[in-house]
């Protein structure tokens, strides 16, 4: 096995997203979010990736997929730890999210459920939050400490 790396998402990395997004089951409409993204690469094989989009001093964490080869061994645990100290970094003061099916693993992140009334304006008019296919998923929040 090779040694696995953690960078900066890159235009030539979208297809590989795409297709772990899509595996997944996840909204791979990603090409504007290139700059929010940490990819775990395996060679020039990108084999797990996450995303932070930012909103008026909050942040959305989205499209957090590993490739089934690479799973268990806490990628998507260190993209999200990377995200969230990302978002602390930069002075956001929560960050939310949107899942189907990974509300207790983010719970252990400290993410709690909310309903969508609770998020912020700006996060909640985002395209990921106005989608039709996210209109029933679990809305979780994570209050960032100053």
């Amino acid at each position: 096995m090779q040694a696995l790396t953690t960078e900066e998402g890159q235009s030539r990395d979208l297809p590989q997203i795409r297709a772990l997004l899509y595996d997944a089951g996840l909204a791979a409409d990603v090409d504007h979010l290139v700059p929010c993204f940490l990819v775990a690469r395996e060679n020039s094989r990108v084999v797990a990736c996450a995303s932070l989009e930012e909103y008026e001093g909050a942040g959305l964490l989205r499209s957090v997929a590993v490739d089934p080869s690479h799973r268990n061994r806490g990628l998507a645990r260190s993209l999200v730890t990377a995200l969230i100290e990302r978002a602390h970094s930069r002075g956001l003061a929560t960050v939310y999210l949107l899942t189907d099916t990974a509300a207790d693993y983010f719970a252990r992140h400290g993410f709690r459920t909310i309903t969508r009334d609770q998020v912020r304006p700006a996060v909640l008019a985002s395209e990921q939050l106005r989608g039709e296919n996210c209109a029933s998923s679990t809305v979780m929040v994570l209050e960032l400490s100053a």
